[in-house]
């Protein structure tokens, strides 16, 4: 298993937006409502060096309790990922439009009821496990290691305020941190073929005494054939000992 863990890298990684439209990159995260609003925050993860076909076994995102807050607080979010292999920072801030535009698309959601006694002052929050959401961007079809992608935090109706966690603006060592574990496909295994032409001997000796091996590496495939009918022989001489083996 690999883990791949970033913070948001700039400025313009984090930012957060009401359904007033518009969004707020310069300040600190805000989740949940915000003066009656509904509030979407969204977190840019760049670089991301997941290849396509790789298994997604966790994905959590550690948010930094920006001060001591209300631990009766309510606040219930949508996690989804912007539906795009590459998706741009916040220098256009449409935080609200893009969660409204991922569930369209038919983004994976899972859903967060924020427990507001991990919000104490310089606290640390972890998200669920939003794997099902991250795995949904490796198998896009335009997916290709090193890309981006978008975490979005959505108001899913039933947050009462809000909690403020801490960005990059605030301090880059407490910004918020993706944490992603991934197991990638093994590699095709290696074939290893020896072919005669049509009539011909295809003959592998050792000396006396000696050893013959033909492996193939990491459970590779090893295959001896003549083609066309050829005559195959595969012998030691004088007692040698011979082996047709894979290793793994």
């Amino acid at each position: 298993m690999t883990t791949f863990a970033s913070r948001t890298l700039a400025g313009l990684d984090d930012a957060w937006g009401t359904d007033l439209g518009g969004c707020v990159a310069i300040s600190d995260v805000v989740i949940g409502k915000f003066s009656g609003n509904p509030v979407a925050a969204g977190m840019r993860s760049g670089n991301v060096p997941i290849p396509p076909g790789a298994t997604i076994t966790s994905a959590v995102m550690t948010f930094t309790s920006l001060f001591p807050q209300s631990s009766s607080n309510v606040v219930e979010l949508d996690i989804m990922l912007q539906q795009a292999d590459d998706p741009p920072d916040w220098t256009v801030c449409d935080a609200w439009a893009r969660a409204v535009a991922a569930i369209a698309a038919g983004a994976t959601l899972t859903n967060w009821v924020v427990d507001g006694n991990e919000w104490c002052n310089q606290c640390l929050a972890d998200s669920p496990d939003f794997a099902a959401g991250i795995q949904q961007i490796i198998d896009r079809p335009g997916w290709a290691s090193g890309q981006a992608m978008m975490a979005l935090f959505a108001d899913d109706g039933d947050s009462v305020n809000s909690f403020t966690a801490e960005s990059f603006e605030r301090d880059p060592a407490d910004a918020p941190l993706l944490t992603i574990d991934y197991t990638e496909i093994p590699p095709e295994p290696q074939r290893i073929t020896i072919r005669g032409r049509r009539d011909s001997k295809i003959g592998i000796r050792g000396r006396r005494d000696s050893k013959i091996g033909i492996r193939g590496r990491d459970d590779a495939d090893v295959t001896i054939k003549g083609r066309d009918d050829t005559a195959l022989s595969v012998r030691g001489r004088n007692d040698t000992k011979f082996s047709i083996r894979g290793r793994g």
